[in-house]
């Protein structure tokens, strides 16, 4: 979710910040929503359950801690011990004229309508926040800024079954291969738990008298033990070898192992395992063909972010309103600060924005496989190298402010 909150204690700015929702099954949306990022709901509830003991500290003047728990409709949202409340955002839809005037400006003014070119009805829509219980409204309503409801979700693999939409996670097919993989697993560890305890084979003339020695061996550490030599058995008793793991065993695990981890679209070359491949190509081909898999999540992630920055700029606005310094971070995320609103500086309360999200390696995975390829190319024009030397050590990021000084000092060489 994308909430609001005050920088500081020192002054009115308030800021904006994403906060997860732990329990996706704490949100509740009308049915029949079509959009892939519920654009089109026309309210969003997160409900949390709070004592009775804090509800009543919070609000003393609500009737729902008087309601009898279990009665009724009530009963999902008051127990004996706690209450539930809820984060209820609304839509309020308010039918507008919309005037074009003939120098092309627009205006919704009534005063224009008579020398207005043309006009249409326009759909505002704002929203609205309020705090309920099951019974009335605890706080609110608020006015929240922007047009979307600020909830965002992040679907995983979708399908259509006669019509209705299901959604499951990466894992809901891998499920019975884990379970296979914890049932071998705790059979091994059962059969080497084993080892320790393996007898010995020994005669009744060999532990006479000892008997009581021996049949403490496996119970508490005993130092040494005593037989009686046996003319009809020569020698000291002998351990049988202790039990090994059957290979058929071994083989489950590996199998099961493999079944989850393809399954669930995580195959070894996506994992960064090695494999029979060797040229870079190679490897990067078999990782893209293993991504596949998981598109579908990675896709959704994608969308669920550019659907958050879109509420972000429809409330930016409203919050980033008086002139402030901002920070922001570059592709490399390295840290700028950036003055905004005040004269002369770019002005956040006014034009119309868009956002653009592209999917892809992190920069430290670029910078990383830029890395590489530059080591790759000093090895193969070794007289050359000297003139990147500065770029690969930037290129390595060594730890601490040794490696910007021994780039600059490669630098100066040149």
């Amino acid at each position: 979710r994308i909430n609001t909150r005050y920088c500081d204690d020192e002054t009115n700015n308030q800021e904006l910040y994403l906060s997860p929702i732990r329990n996706p099954f704490s949100v509740y949306f009308p049915s029949g929503c079509n959009d892939n990022n519920l654009e089109d709901a026309e309210w969003m509830a997160i409900t949390s359950w709070i004592s009775s003991n804090e509800f009543k500290r919070r609000y003393p003047d609500a009737s729902s801690g008087d309601i009898t728990a279990g009665v009724g409709d009530q009963k999902e949202w008051v127990s004996e011990e706690r209450v539930r409340i809820a984060e209820y955002f609304y839509k309020i839809h308010t039918k507008t004229k919309l005037y074009e005037l003939p120098d092309g400006s627009i205006t919704t003014d009534e005063i224009f309508k008579d020398i207005a070119k043309r006009w249409r009805w326009v759909d505002k829509v704002t929203i609205e926040w309020r705090k309920i219980s099951g019974y009335e409204t605890l706080e609110g309503p608020i006015p929240f800024p922007g047009k979307l409801i600020p909830i965002v979700p992040v679907w995983g693999k979708e399908i259509n079954i006669e019509g209705e939409r299901r959604t499951r996670g990466i894992i809901r097919n891998s499920k019975s291969a884990q379970q296979m993989l914890n049932y071998w697993i705790t059979t091994a560890t059962e059969v080497v738990a084993q080892a320790p305890k393996a007898p010995y084979l020994v005669t009744a003339k060999q532990i006479e008298g000892y008997e009581g020695q021996w049949a403490n061996l496996n119970r508490k550490l005993i130092p040494f033990l005593t037989f009686n030599p046996d003319p009809m058995n020569p020698g000291k008793p002998q351990r049988e070898p202790f039990p090994q793991i059957p290979t058929g065993i071994m083989a489950n695990i590996e199998i099961a192992n493999t079944d989850m981890n393809d399954t669930a679209g995580m195959s070894d070359p996506y994992l960064g395992k090695e494999s029979n491949e060797v040229s870079g190509k190679a490897i990067q081909a078999r990782q893209s063909q293993a991504s596949i898999g998981i598109y579908a999540i990675v896709d959704n992630c994608v969308r669920a972010v550019r659907y958050a920055g879109k509420v972000m700029v429809g409330i930016i606005p409203f919050i980033y309103d008086t002139p402030r310094i901002i920070k922001i971070l570059g592709r490399d995320l390295t840290e700028n600060r950036l003055t905004v609103n005040a004269e002369g500086t770019p002005n956040l309360t006014v034009g119309k924005y868009d956002v653009i999200v592209s999917a892809g390696p992190s920069f430290d995975t670029v910078r990383q496989e830029t890395a590489e390829n530059m080591l790759r190319l000093a090895k193969l024009l070794p007289e050359q190298a000297p003139m990147i030397a500065d770029l690969l050590t930037k290129a390595l990021q060594i730890p601490g402010p040794y490696g910007d000084e021994m780039s600059d000092r490669l630098r100066k060489m040149l």
